[in-house]
């Protein structure tokens, strides 16, 4: 992993955010490093799922801020993989391999697994959520 994404990642989830934000990671193959890709704040999961690539595996930290029912403001912090069925092999052992360093990295509590970034919306997004009430 690259020492700008170790720090990227590190700075994500010390950050606090006004409403959510998402730290998008790739594996460069050829290089065989992980890098940060993209970066948000305020985006809501619906407007991130169309800043993922369809058809290339990827990593996307995301944060957004709740409610918990006592009236507590949370900023659940999640790993989202994304692997799509028609990814090449390759890419996915080494999208697989470095899911547990990605998710050490940022910190995350909890990681989710899509196969299609069409999953990513608000009805996924709540349902996921109910895990930090």
């Amino acid at each position: 992993m690259s020492k700008n994404a170790v720090e990227k990642l590190k700075s994500f989830r010390s950050k606090k955010f006004d409403q959510s934000a998402a730290i998008i990671v790739k594996i460069d193959i050829d290089q065989q490093t992980i890098d940060i890709e993209d970066e948000f704040t305020d985006i809501s999961i619906e407007e991130l799922a169309d800043q993922i690539p369809e058809q290339q595996p990827r990593y996307i930290g995301y944060t957004v801020k709740r409610q918990t029912n006592d009236g507590r403001t949370t900023y659940p912090l999640m790993l989202i993989y994304h692997t799509p069925n028609g990814a090449k092999h390759d890419q996915q052992m080494m999208y697989s391999t470095s899911i547990g360093q990605i998710y050490s990295a940022g910190g995350f509590t909890k990681s989710f697994e899509i196969r299609d970034v069409d999953e990513l919306n608000d009805e996924w997004l709540e349902e996921k959520l109910s895990f930090y009430r």
